[in-house]
């Protein structure tokens, strides 16, 4: 492909384009040890001219794109090279033709080569702010703005952090301030881009810091809530505003981790006032992020319960209407999401709680629902509560809590499984729901075997006595008696595996049609 490139020098770009694209298609394959023709291809690259109308856009686009494809090969090998490329980067992003690619292509780099490129901050900074400014917040800024956080994730110096942060912040900070000074419905736009560069930043920011020590990024978000608080009350009633300041707080936590405790109330409050007022999904799940955070913090878990009793009780205000479930999937999805999430970092309060009962009650006359991932949701969260039976949970460290976890899902599997097992078999042979939901329903028996192989067969031979075998009126025979012990020898066998299981149910909802 060199030898093509070289001689198609003379002829047209498309002819020169070819051999560039089917190297950028096979690069992430070579071997770093491969130092004979990367090299001279680089070099070729770097060396095109940067002047618009000199050299067709599409080529040095291309070009562009296969050094993306070689960073793992430039991250181990001639550091002048990778300068090189920097340089050539930077340079083009003046050129709106190529200017996300070349921010895309920076990114890789800056991933792959975060210590050799900490020399370089000072002027990929400079670069950011340019562009962040001019294109206000476009994706290819962002691109930038993630790989100058990446850079900032790997300085050792507090004071060198604080600096580049600052200078990172500040920039977004008076963007959003001035977008805010004015209430208008025209700003939309401009909220939801520069909301979506501090979720890069966020993004990207993975400082190694330990539970001693003050998290750089404690006094910028002290700085950002007053902004968030606003931008959440005035514009409340905007789903997709909402959906941009939940992401931007989720990877705040998820980029500070324990650091972020200290806005855990402040944060709560504003979900929850904002989930009151307008129920939307993204709240939930972005509850489930801050349950996964501190959801094993001692200091939190009866806020978290607290938090769930209340979010349990407005959700099914909504879901116990008629044709609640079907009317708002996604609710159902995220709510169940949350409520597997608070089985696990904190079984024994949520178990305890004065909801965990209508939230397992409320699956029994839902088990049709043909909503892919909200079944799937409700499945995980019954999979995860007979997972809790078992004596090995890795979350539980102290036995007397791990033996009291074991008796309440214990206690309560006991309550509702049957009529569960039921429900879904119903959901299987009489409403034919579709065949991803049928396995994950398979799956949930399979994980029902392992972990209550005592009880599944007797609760399996009730339910089947419960799925008619006959016609309405009891003249025609669907399923006779043969094929209904045979289903149910299959799959009580102990090696039944949840693809066996899922083929059963098949075969066996086929005879009712």
């Amino acid at each position: 492909m060199f030898d093509k490139l070289q001689s198609s020098l003379s002829l047209s770009w498309e002819e020169s384009e070819a051999p560039l694209y089917i190297m950028s298609c096979v690069a992430s394959y070579l071997s770093p040890d491969e130092d004979k023709i990367v090299p001279n291809v680089i070099q070729a690259i770097i060396s095109t001219p940067i002047q618009s109308g000199i050299v067709h856009s599409a080529l040095k686009y291309t070009g562009i794109r296969l050094i993306s494809q070689l960073e793992s090969w430039i991250a181990k090998n001639d550091q002048q090279i990778l300068k090189s490329i920097i340089q050539y980067l930077l340079s083009l992003l003046a050129d709106k033709e190529l200017q996300h690619m070349s921010a895309d292509a920076m990114l890789i780099i800056c991933q792959q080569c975060r210590k050799q490129l900490l020399t370089d901050l000072d002027q990929i900074i400079q670069a950011t702010l340019w562009l962040d400014l001019v294109n206000n917040g476009s994706d290819a800024a962002q691109c930038l703005l993630k790989a100058s956080s990446k850079l900032i994730s790997r300085l050792t110096s507090m004071d060198d952090i604080h600096r580049y942060l600052k200078l990172l912040f500040d920039q977004q900070i008076q963007s959003l301030t001035q977008i805010l000074s004015t209430q208008s419905d025209t700003n939309y736009s401009s909220i939801i881009k520069r909301l979506d560069c501090l979720t890069a930043i966020f993004r990207s920011l993975d400082f190694k810091t330990t539970q001693e020590e003050i998290h750089p990024c404690v006094i910028i978000v002290q700085q950002l809530l007053p902004l968030l608080n606003l931008i959440i009350v005035r514009y409340r009633s905007s789903v997709k505003l909402s959906e941009c300041w939940s992401r931007t707080i989720r990877f705040i936590i998820r980029s500070m981790h324990s650091h972020a405790k200290i806005f855990f109330q402040p944060i709560v409050e504003l979900v929850i006032s904002s989930y009151d007022d307008v129920p939307h999904s993204c709240f939930l799940y972005l509850i489930s992020i801050i349950v996964d955070e501190y959801g094993n913090n001692q200091d939190l878990k009866s806020s978290i319960i607290v938090m769930s009793e209340h979010l349990t009780t407005k959700t099914f205000s909504i879901l116990n209407k008629p044709d609640g479930f079907q009317q708002h999937p996604d609710l159902v999805d995220y709510f169940y999401r949350l409520s597997s999430r608070l089985l696990q970092r904190c079984p024994l309060e949520y178990l305890k709680s004065s909801v965990i009962r209508p939230i397992i009650e409320q699956i029994i006359p839902n088990c049709h629902l043909e909503h892919r991932d909200a079944s799937s949701s409700m499945i995980a969260f019954l999979q995860t509560l007979v997972k809790l039976t078992s004596n090995k949970n890795k979350e539980i460290k102290h036995k007397p809590e791990l033996s009291e976890v074991r008796s309440l899902s214990m206690s309560l599997c006991e309550t509702y499984i049957p009529n569960l097992l039921t429900a879904l078999i119903r959901a299987i042979v009489i409403s034919r729901v579709p065949s991803s939901i049928r396995l994950s329903i398979s799956e949930f028996v399979g994980e029902l075997k392992t972990y209550m192989s005592d009880k599944f067969s007797q609760w399996l031979q009730k339910s089947l006595t419960e799925i008619p075998r006959t016609s309405r009126n009891g003249l025609v025979e669907i399923v006779t008696l043969k094929q209904h012990e045979q289903f149910y020898n299959v799959l009580c066998e102990s090696d039944t595996q949840p693809s066996t299981i899922d083929y059963e149910f098949e075969t066996f909802a086929k005879l009712y049609r």
